[in-house]
Order: C-alpha cells, then structure tokens, then sequence
C-alpha cells in the first residue's frame, strides 16, 4: 500500500514541531558559546544554526517526509543549500534585530527567534514544493 501525502496544515505542523527541536538546539548551542565561551554572536550563529539544520533534516525525512526515492546524500545536498536560503532570511532579520536594538546583543535569543519564524514558512513552503514535491510522506 502506498503512503498518502498528508494535508498542508498536517505537514506543516510536523515540520513547525520539528523546527521547535531545531530551534532549542540552535538557542542552545548559540547561548552556550555567546554567553559560555565569550564568542560574538554571528560566528556563534553559523555554528549553530549548522546543527540545527542537519538535527532537523534527520527528524524531518523519518516523520514528515517518508520516502525515499533520492540518494541520502542528495538529499541532504538539497535541503541543506533549501535551509541555507532560508538562514539567510533568518541571519537578515537577527542581524537586522541586532541593529535596531543593540541591547539585545546580550540576549541573542531574542533576535534568533525572530529570525526563526519568519524563516520557517519559507523553508517548509521551498522545501515542500522543490526537494519534495513528488514524494511520498506519512
């Protein structure tokens, strides 16, 4: 028996859900070596953000989409270079947080959180219709 494609609204609740996970791993490791190692917040970001995105990937091709019909490899080409758009987005607005309220250079988070939720319709919207739009999920 074939997999049904879920529902828009099911999907994209997966992958909100999943991008919370992304999301405390990404705070986590930039609030440790922001505030832990005395990094600069933007170097800090990149490191982070790097984490989260493959965390994210692992989870999103077991529980949001299923098939698999694309080399592993390829497949994590793809929604890395997806995600990485969307990190740009997501740096712009932390960057553009940053400026607007330099305080907040103190408190990252803040800014990170920001950039995390506008950057989350974007990416599952691309990543739904380019990478796997012809695929199968649960």
């Amino acid at each position: 028996m074939q997999a049904q494609r879920l529902p828009l609204l099911d999907s994209f609740g997966r992958f909100a859900a999943i991008g919370i996970v992304g999301f405390l791993i990404d705070a986590g490791v930039l609030s440790a070596l922001v505030l832990g190692a005395g990094w600069q917040a933007l170097p800090a970001r990149l490191v982070s953000i790097t984490l989260a995105i493959t965390t994210t990937w692992l989870i999103n091709r077991r529980v949001t989409f299923a098939s698999r019909t694309v080399p592993f490899h390829v497949e994590y080409a793809g929604y890395f270079l997806i995600q990485l758009a969307g990190v740009c987005l997501n740096v712009g607005v932390f960057l553009a947080i940053l400026r607007m309220w330099p305080q907040l250079a103190r408190m990252p988070v803040v800014a990170q959180a920001a950039g995390s939720v506008t950057a989350l319709f974007f990416n599952f919207f691309v990543t739904r219709k380019t990478l796997y739009s012809t695929r199968e999920v649960q």
